[in-house]
């Protein structure tokens, strides 16, 4: 029980920072997503020791791992629009297929070239 409620604590800081990111896009007009935004403020705060990696790092293995699932509400989004697949349908699918599995492998890649270089013993920040 105690994992849980840790992870679901980590989860919210996570999703604070993200929220942050967002007024933080707004307030300045920047021309990022304010994900992104998040994720920069995020990478800063772990650099600078603000926030200690291990606050962070179980419920982000929790959301790295059920990432899959943050997929499905984007492809039953592009069921809905089955009308743009009329014309040029064929190329539309295979620009999304590309791009989700672009995703997917880069996500994988640097996820497990991250967790080769803790191995070694590294210290990434």
């Amino acid at each position: 029980m105690k994992r849980v409620a840790t992870v679901v604590g980590q989860i919210l800081l996570l999703a604070l920072i993200g929220v942050l990111g967002g007024y933080i896009k707004e307030w300045f007009n920047l021309p990022l997503p304010g994900t992104l935004v998040g994720m920069i403020l995020l990478f800063l705060l772990l650099c600078s020791g603000i926030i200690k990696l291990n606050w962070v790092e179980q419920g982000a293995a929790v959301l790295i791992g059920e990432l899959l699932l943050f997929f499905i509400p984007s492809a039953i989004g592009i069921i809905q629009y089955t009308q743009l697949f009329g014309s040029t349908g064929a190329m539309l699918l295979g620009v999304i297929v590309t791009s989700i599995i672009t995703l997917l492998v880069s996500v994988t890649v640097i996820t497990l070239s991250i967790m080769k270089l803790r191995r070694k013993g590294y210290r990434l920040w």
